[in-house]
């Protein structure tokens, strides 16, 4: 599973879930309770499954730099020497 929100997002996920769970609670309401609930596992897994369907991706993205293979050629093997 692919990471797909970034460090803002979890952020705003955190805040909004507490709230949602806390005001859920207090109210009664188990809606509120599941969403806050939902956002929270979200944020702390780091993975949202409605942004993979529709593509989104907050995460920065990640140069991965390869192995540089440089090859000398023959003249400049010689004049080395």
């Amino acid at each position: 599973m692919q990471k797909n929100i970034g460090a803002q997002d979890k952020k705003i996920r955190y805040i909004i879930g507490v709230v949602l769970l806390l005001g859920g609670l207090f109210s009664g309401s188990w809606i509120f309770m599941v969403v806050g609930l939902a956002l929270l596992i979200t944020a702390y897994i780091g993975f949202c499954g409605l942004y993979k369907l529709l593509k989104i991706n907050t995460c920065p993205v990640k140069l991965v730099a390869g192995p540089v293979v440089v090859e000398q050629k023959e003249d400049d093997q010689k004049n080395v020497q």
